[in-house]
Order: structure tokens, then C-alpha cells, then sequence
């Protein structure tokens, strides 16, 4: 029996882990596939603090990567908060200011937008990108400045070091000693 969403996911994948399980546009993915991706979300947020119970938003429009994300996010025992994508700053910094979320997984388009309503709200300071590129891979990244770097501050993240995506998105996660009492 089912209890949520990550073992309804795990039932599928047991049964049939070489069905495909999403497709967007000419990409697809086997329900094996989906599960490690996931479970490599899963285990950077747990690496980078995030607790069961805490709160999770995400903003990304809809695509594959953000199936990856809603059961990385659930894995990790999360909670997830839906940040609609058609969000102005103003929304997105009464969200971010009264759903006490830990972490943000976003697609790189709204960095901008992120970037000018974080530092009026006590969310993240660490950022995980997501990329396309030939190899893709995952970078971690330090405090957030205007437009965050690929190349800045380096963590090993090898468990989640090869997640291929076809957008950019990132994860940013509040250490702890930050997150409201």
C-alpha cells in the first residue's frame, strides 16, 4: 500500500522499471531513470540540510524536470510548495516570506526575479544549478549575488554529479543557523 507519492513512485518502479514514465517533447524517461534522478535530488537536499518536514518550493514550469524535482523533493521527506511560474516579484516575495520554505529548485529563467526577492526574505543561501551542456553536471554554489556563476565556490556533489536536463534550474537551500525560529 501506498503511503505518498515517493512509494507509489517506488511500486511503479518495482514493477515496471523499464516502462517509460514521462515524456516532454522528444525526450523521455524510463521509470529506473526517473528514480535515480530523484533519488540524487533527494540526496543532495538531505547533504545540504534540508529535513524531513521542511518546506521545499518549486519553480519551474512544466516539463520534465520538474516531475524529477516533485519526487526528489518528496524522497528527501519535504513538503513541497508550488510556486507558479506566472509569479511577479511581489507574489514570489509574500510566498518566500510567509511559506518558510528551506530550499528553491528553479529554472534558470527566473534568476533574475528570484535573485531581486531573496535578500528581502529569510530563504536560501546555497544554490545547485542544473545545466545542458554536451556532459551535464551539477555544481554547487555559494552566497547568492546577482546572477549566480558555474564557476564559483566548489562542493562534491558526486552523488548527484551527472543529472541530465534539458533546462537549467537551481536549488538553493538555507543552512540551518538561517532558518527562523
Amino acid at each position: 500500500m501506498a503511503l505518498n507519492i515517493a512509494d507509489l513512485a517506488e511500486h511503479a518502479i518495482d514493477a515496471v522499471p523499464d516502462r517509460v514514465a514521462l515524456i516532454c517533447g522528444d525526450e523521455q524517461l524510463t521509470y529506473a531513470l526517473l528514480e535515480e534522478k530523484a533519488n540524487r535530488l533527494a540526496h543532495y537536499l538531505l547533504d545540504q540540510g534540508v529535513q524531513k518536514g521542511d518546506k521545499v518550493g518549486l519553480y519551474c514550469r512544466n516539463r520534465n524536470e520538474i516531475v524529477i524535482a516533485m519526487l526528489g523533493i518528496v524522497k528527501a521527506g519535504a513538503i513541497l510548495v508550488n510556486v507558479n511560474y506566472r509569479y511577479v516579484e511581489g507574489e514570489l516575495r509574500y510566498l518566500f516570506d510567509n511559506s518558510d520554505m528551506v530550499a528553491l529548485v528553479h529554472e534558470r529563467q527566473y534568476c533574475d526575479r528570484v535573485a531581486n526577492v531573496l535578500p528581502d526574505t529569510p530563504t536560501s543561501r546555497r544554490s545547485l544549478w542544473w545545466r545542458t551542456v554536451a556532459r551535464p553536471t551539477l555544481s554547487a554554489t555559494g552566497e547568492w549575488s546577482s546572477t549566480p556563476r558555474w564557476s564559483r565556490a566548489r562542493r562534491s556533489v558526486t552523488s548527484v554529479s551527472e543529472v541530465p536536463t534539458t533546462s537549467t534550474c537551481c536549488i538553493r537551500v538555507v543552512p540551518r543557523a538561517s532558518r527562523r525560529a
